[in-house]
């Protein structure tokens, strides 16, 4: 598990800790709902670490043909590279936000 991933999986851990603490059953459900967002962020983070990850290994195999002056088929790896990069910066500003706005309700308890 991965540092980002590891982060909303503690953030869905620290929900389901304030849901248990709550006294109105709304609360709880609410706190149990961003509980469940995190971990779903958790498995995307994954996901999208787990692409970029294969698709650094397609340009690896792509330089390592070009270091052997064999040419390599045309091939976007590099744009999906930057995609999958893209997707996870994105995934990050995500969890960043929902982290505001989580602790925002917080504190307003």
């Amino acid at each position: 598990m991965s540092k980002h991933s590891e982060a909303c999986a503690a953030h869905a851990a620290r929900c389901i800790e304030v849901a248990a603490k709550t006294s109105s059953a709304e609360d709880r459900r609410e706190f149990l709902s961003f509980a469940a967002a995190w971990e779903q962020l958790a498995a995307e983070v994954e996901q999208s670490e787990r692409l970029a990850a294969f698709i650094d290994g397609l340009g690896a195999i792509e330089d390592s043909a070009i270091a052997t002056d064999e040419r390599p088929l045309a091939s976007p790896a590099g744009a999906v590279r930057r995609l999958a990069r893209a997707i996870t910066a994105i995934t990050e500003d995500v969890a960043r936000d929902t982290t505001a706005h989580h602790l925002s309700l917080l504190l307003k308890r």
